[in-house]
């Protein structure tokens, strides 16, 4: 059982997003020797995020099975899990997996100080996994991830100001275009800092809904990396997106139009 986040070498010790700071005490697996069904653990989940109403914010565990070995791109059809728990304009939300498996046991939510606030107790998160043919539980590859992300005009301009700056310290190169568009669009990132990092771009709604992971990747500096988002492939109606890329130590945001 592989760990991915950022890469590190075991589940995170603490993710960390604008608007959260999560911990666990690792993670196990093991099979029921009556059912023969397999679970894996994430143990000992704290912490707390807060988002206020501009911001949204996030904790989420995907589970992954790579198609081919020597793949480090995630395609939505290799997963087999997928849940979050989110904080959207002050109100606390259990999406995908998450809704069976994410117990009251887990988390206690509250307000403070005008922001939404959810703490975590300290449990374990118990994941059923249904392998496909072939495949054990050595195979699967567990992500832990947070995001923070803007909701309001007020808190976008100020991460774009961000990456703007960013930009023009020649610290990123990070272009979408066409935009707007009503075809296809080219998503053009180099990370330009002194290390190398796995990048993940992400695109999100107008409302922060994570729709896609678009990329994945261990990028070397002043490497190119290159997307197509095609129509066809993610059928987007009309309206406003966000790209967000996140190198592991900041985020860059493109806001795009489909027309």
């Amino acid at each position: 059982m592989e760990n991915i986040l950022h890469n590190l070498n075991t589940f995170p010790n603490k993710v960390k997003a604008e608007e959260a700071k999560i911990s666990t005490s690792g993670q196990t697996s093991y099979t029921d020797p009556v059912t023969h069904e397999n679970y894996i653990v994430i143990k000992g989940i704290n912490g707390k995020m807060r988002a206020n109403y501009e911001m949204v914010s996030s904790f989420a565990v995907k589970l992954w099975i790579r198609k081919d070995e020597n793949d480090e791109t995630i395609d939505e059809s290799e997963l087999i899990y997928n849940g979050s728990i989110s904080i959207i304009k002050g109100k606390v939300s259990l999406n995908g997996d998450f809704e069976k498996d994410f117990g009251r046991e887990l988390y206690r939510s509250s307000s403070e100080n005008e922001q939404g606030v959810v703490s975590f107790l300290g449990g374990d998160l118990i994941i059923k996994v249904k392998l496909r043919s072939g495949a054990t539980i050595d195979d699967v590859v567990v992500i832990g991830d947070s995001d923070g992300y803007p909701n309001d005009n007020v808190a976008l301009g100020m991460i774009q100001q961000i990456t703007e700056a960013a930009i023009l310290n020649n610290e990123v190169k990070f272009n979408v275009y066409p935009n707007p568009s009503n075809k296809e669009m080219y998503i053009d990132y180099t990370f330009k800092s002194a290390a190398n990092a796995t990048v993940n771009i992400n695109l999100y709604d107008s409302e922060g809904k994570h729709l896609k992971m678009l990329s994945n990747t261990f990028v070397k500096r002043d490497e190119e990396l290159k997307i197509k988002l095609s129509d066809t492939d993610y059928l987007l109606i009309p309206g406003v997106y966000f790209i967000v890329v996140d190198d592991g130590s900041k985020k860059y945001l493109r806001r795009i139009i489909k027309e």
